[in-house]
């Protein structure tokens, strides 16, 4: 699925954890890859080494990601928001905190904020703009605080489609990129 996304125009892959991105490196995709889910302690050092981008859901992760950089490689992460739905992001008392740490991480070299990410319930619009507006909140305080990452992202397949306002600077296609739809109420058909 990835060599056929890319070869449909996709210009970056987003897996849940290292392992399968070390799995599309091996198997010579050299687009660049999220992984986004990572097992407490895990080591970040062959993801680092392979140009792998990490999810960062906590300080903890935030600073094992800068201890497996080198001089000639930054780790390069994406630093997860929790927004609402309760699914391993930082918390909204921790981006302070996080924020102002990777941008002393990116200014001496250890990392590069390749980008900042969130996920939606999907539960009701509603909740889903909530949701979104709590992002622009986070995003200004990166702003403030010296991030200025080129990736911004929120959507997946059902806001995609959904919630224009959350298409921001890319999507993550999940379900929609196999032809299946993200509604309750609307099959692939009623899609196109």
């Amino acid at each position: 699925s990835a060599v056929a996304a890319l070869a449909g125009g996709a210009n970056r892959l987003g897996v849940a954890d290292i392992g399968e991105a070390l799995a599309l490196r091996r198997a010579g995709i050299d687009a660049p890859i999220l992984a986004w889910l990572h097992a407490p302690g895990a080591s970040f050092t062959d993801a680092v080494a392979h140009g792998i981008e990490l999810g960062i859901s906590s300080l903890d992760q935030l600073a094992a990601a800068a201890a497996a950089a080198s001089a000639a490689r930054p780790a390069l992460v994406q630093l997860k928001v929790e927004t609402g739905l309760g699914r391993n992001g930082l918390a909204p008392g921790d981006l302070p905190t996080v924020f102002a740490e990777a941008a002393r991480l990116e200014r001496i070299g250890k990392l590069r904020v390749v980008g900042i990410f969130s996920h939606l319930s999907n539960t009701s619009d509603a909740d889903d703009r909530a949701a979104l507006a709590r992002f622009h909140e986070a995003l200004a305080l990166a702003a403030r605080l010296g991030l200025t990452p080129a990736l911004t992202h929120i959507a997946a397949s059902h806001a995609a489609l959904a919630l224009p306002d959350a298409r921001l600077g890319c999507v993550r296609l999940g379900i929609a990129m196999y032809g299946l739809s993200p509604f309750a109420d609307r099959t692939s058909a009623d899609l196109g």
